[in-house]
């Protein structure tokens, strides 16, 4: 998913480092329970990939945008459902699972 942060145009990627990420944040290992929870986490993915903003920054954006959260809402269900899927299939090629929830290296 992407979404425009100051200017600059971030692609959203569920990862391992926007989890550690909530973790170090939060103090926890991330579960989606909240909106609280989900807003933390998207922050999490707009700074594990190099972007500078605060998160009083974020929650202007969030304010002035309503809709933004419930988009990163649907994004961030599709990204997990699809890294749930490959785990339990038992798929080990990174390669596809990163093409799938939109993580690919380019």
């Amino acid at each position: 998913m992407k979404i425009i942060i100051k200017g600059q145009e971030v692609d959203l990627k569920y990862t391992y480092r926007a989890r550690l990420a909530y973790e170090r944040v939060a103090g926890e290992a991330f579960k989606w329970k909240d909106e609280t929870s989900l807003a933390v986490f998207i922050y999490c993915c707009i700074v594990s990939r190099n972007i500078t903003i605060t998160w009083e920054e974020y929650l202007d954006i969030l304010d002035n945008d309503m809709n933004l959260l419930g988009e990163c809402a649907k994004w961030l269900k599709d990204a997990m459902t699809v890294a749930h899927r490959l785990s339990d299939d038992g798929s080990t090629s990174e390669g596809k699972a990163e093409e799938e929830n939109g993580t690919e290296k380019k």
